[in-house]
C-alpha cells in the first residue's frame, strides 16, 4: 500500500471525533495495519475531554461571572476578595493550559476513554541496533475536530482576534474584581473598579457564548487533511522502514488520539513514558526525538521551528540545524512564528525534549480546510501527499545519520 491508499483507509469513517466510537475503530485499524508491517503493537488507554475548545473557556468564563455578579451585588469586602480569588484560580487553570505545563482543564471537564496507538520495530539482532539508544518518535494524530460556525470561512481571517478579545475581557473582569477586592479596604467609596468589571463581562459573555454556542451546534469533520494526511504519511514511513529499521536508532510511531482536545493523547504518551523510565527520564530526554506529521494534505510544507501558544518554544537545535540544512523548494520551507492552538510537539519541547512539526500552510500561515467541512479527500492533493512523504523520509534518514554519527 502507498500513502494514498493509507489516506483511503483513515478516511472511510464519517469523521474520528475524539473520544467517539470512530475514533476508536480506527485505533483498532491502525493497530492491525502497523501488525501487519511486523511492528510490535500496543494501544494505550487513557480518558480525555470529549471537547476543551468549546467547553474549557465558557466553563472557565461562567465561574468568572459568577465570581463578578457575586462581588458587584456584596457589600462585604472579604466577599469580593474571595470571589477574586475563585476567579483567579479558574483562570490560571486556563493559562495552565494554555502555555502547555499540563492538562489542567482534566479538573473541570469529565472525561472519556480514548487511546494511541504505539508501533516499535521488532527486535533486531545486536550490534544491528544499540539497545537503548537514540530514538526517533514519528507522530501523528488520528482524531478530528468538530466544524463550527467558530471555523467557518467568514471567520478564518478573524480568529486570532477574537482568542485575543475573549481572553483579554476575562483579564480585564479579573482586574476589576482584584481591584474592587483591595478597594474594600483602602478605598471603599472608590467605584470605578464596577466599569472595569461591568466592561469585561460585556466582552467575555458575548465571545465565551459564541464559543459555546459554536461547540453546541457544531459537529465533527471528516478530517482528511486534519489528520488523515498525518497518519497516511506516517503509515507509509513505517512501510518503507519495515523490516529493516534505520542504522544507529530506534523507530517509534505513534499515533495519537484526542490531539484536538488539548493535545491528550500526546499528554498520556509523556506522562506514562516518564512513569516507565523513573528517575532516568531526564537524562534520557537528549536522546528521544519527536518528528511530527499535522495537515500536510496542502498548502507549502513548513517546519515548524516553534511550538506553544503563549510563549515560542523552539524545536530544538539538532532537530533545527538538520531542518535549516536541507530546507529548499524540493523541500520544506522554515516557519518561525507559532500556530493559534498547539500541535503534539508543544508538550514534549515544554517538558524538555527536542519535536519538530512538519505541516502544510498557505503563504498567510493558515491550514487549508482547517476545522471545516470542506476537509475531505477530495480536496487533497495526490502528488502533493507523495512528495511530503518523500520529504519527510529525508529529514527522518538525515536526522537518524547525525545521530547515530554522534552517538558513534
Amino acid at each position: 500500500m502507498g500513502v494514498w491508499e493509507y489516506l483511503e483507509g483513515i478516511t472511510r469513517w464519517p469523521h474520528r471525533g475524539s473520544t467517539s466510537r470512530f475514533e476508536q475503530e480506527a485505533a483498532r485499524w491502525l493497530e492491525a495495519t502497523l501488525a501487519g508491517m511486523g511492528y510490535r503493537v500496543r494501544i494505550q488507554e487513557f480518558r480525555a475531554p470529549a471537547a476543551t475548545l468549546y467547553a474549557g473557556p465558557p466553563l472557565v468564563g461562567l465561574i468568572v461571572v459568577l465570581m463578578a455578579a457575586l462581588s458587584l451585588a456584596a457589600g462585604a469586602s472579604w466577599v469580593r476578595a474571595v470571589a477574586a480569588l475563585v476567579a483567579l484560580a479558574a483562570v490560571a487553570v486556563l493559562i495552565e493550559e494554555a502555555r502547555l505545563g499540563s492538562p489542567a482543564l482534566d479538573l473541570l471537564l469529565p472525561r472519556r476513554p480514548s487511546q494511541n496507538v504505539l508501533a516499535d520495530e521488532p527486535d533486531r539482532p545486536d550490534g544491528e541496533r544499540p539497545p537503548g539508544g537514540p530514538q526517533i518518535v514519528v507522530v501523528a494524530h488520528y482524531d478530528t475536530q468538530r466544524g463550527s460556525w467558530l471555523f467557518s470561512p467568514p471567520m478564518r481571517p478573524f480568529l486570532a482576534l477574537f482568542f485575543r478579545v475573549a481572553y483579554g475581557a476575562l483579564a480585564l473582569v479579573l482586574v476589576g474584581l482584584m481591584a474592587g477586592a483591595v478597594a474594600g479596604w483602602v478605598a471603599p467609596g472608590w467605584g470605578a473598579w464596577r466599569w472595569i468589571v461591568g466592561i469585561g463581562l460585556g466582552f467575555s459573555v458575548v465571545c465565551l457564548g459564541f464559543l459555546a454556542l459554536s461547540g453546541l451546534f457544531g459537529r465533527p469533520v471528516n478530517g482528511a487533511n486534519d489528520n488523515g494526511s498525518g497518519v497516511a504519511v506516517a503509515l507509509a514511513l513505517a512501510r518503507r522502514w519495515a523490516g529493516r529499521g534505520l542504522p544507529g536508532v530506534r523507530l517509534r510511531f505513534l499515533f495519537t488520539g484526542s490531539e484536538e482536545t488539548g493535545t491528550r493523547g500526546m499528554w498520556a504518551y509523556l506522562r506514562a513514558e516518564g512513569a516507565a523510565r523513573g528517575d532516568k527520564a531526564a537524562q534520557s530526554k537528549d536522546e528521544i526525538f519527536f518528528v511530527n506529521v499535522d495537515n500536510v494534505g496542502g498548502g507549502r510544507l513548513r517546519a515548524l521551528l516553534n511550538e506553544g501558544m503563549l510563549v515560542p518554544l523552539g524545536c530544538g537545535d539538532r532537530m533545527r540545524a538538520v531542518a535549516e540544512r536541507l530546507a529548499g523548494p524540493q523541500t520544506w520551507s522554515l516557519w518561525p512564528r507559532m500556530l493559534l492552538l498547539s500541535t503534539d510537539g508543544g508538550p514534549a519541547v515544554q517538558h524538555g525534549y527536542e519535536a519538530l512539526t512538519f505541516i502544510g500552510l498557505e503563504d498567510g500561515g493558515g491550514i487549508p480546510h482547517y476545522h471545516w467541512f470542506s476537509d475531505i479527500i477530495q480536496h487533497v492533493d495526490r502528488a502533493h501527499l507523495e512528495r511530503v512523504s518523500s520529504a519527510v523520509a529525508l529529514y527522518v534518514e538525515a536526522l537518524a545519520a547525525d545521530v547515530g554519527r554522534d552517538r558513534g
